[in-house]
């Protein structure tokens, strides 16, 4: 009829929402999900994690995508988290009886503190006691510290 009024809605699509992977490298995981979040793309995050030496605990080595890329309204994002650094256990042997020269050879990981000389009867240079007992396990890169003859007075 003449005289009414319609409305007519018209609906224009901006197009998909799209954003630029940040640089999360050393975010926390808090921060790095919450700045993701932010970004209002529906991101379907992933957590992994890894060793890293450098990287402090809980805290981005890397992401898939890398920075830079383009993301799309409802990307995934790995987040790939530090557990730190990998923490390597050597179990010690016995260096009873053996020489200095060969205890070195066979450190397995132990770093070599400086020795011991008491005067003994064994051979000069025979090791007689380690400051860490045989079968233990302890943290590569531990110091152990040998007692040795000086030989006989």
């Amino acid at each position: 009829p003449k005289g009414e009024k319609h409305t007519i809605t018209v609906v224009v699509s901006a197009g998909t929402e799209t954003g630029e992977m940040p640089d999360l490298v050393n975010y926390n995981r808090t921060s790095a999900e919450g700045l993701l979040n932010s970004m209002n793309l529906h991101l379907k995050i992933t957590i992994e994690e890894q060793y890293d030496d450098e990287i402090e605990t809980g805290h981005v080595i890397s992401t898939e995508p890398v920075k830079g890329t383009e993301l799309q309204d409802g990307d995934s994002v790995t987040l790939v988290m530090s557990k730190g650094k990998e923490t390597k256990m050597v179990s010690v042997i016995s260096y009873k009886d053996m020489t200095l020269d060969e205890a070195k050879k066979q450190l397995g990981g132990l770093t070599l503190g400086t020795p011991k000389e008491i005067e003994d009867a064994s051979p000069k240079g025979t090791i007689l006691e380690q400051s860490i007992k045989a079968g233990t396990e302890v943290e590569e890169g531990t110091e152990i510290i040998f007692t040795v003859s000086a030989g006989e007075a």
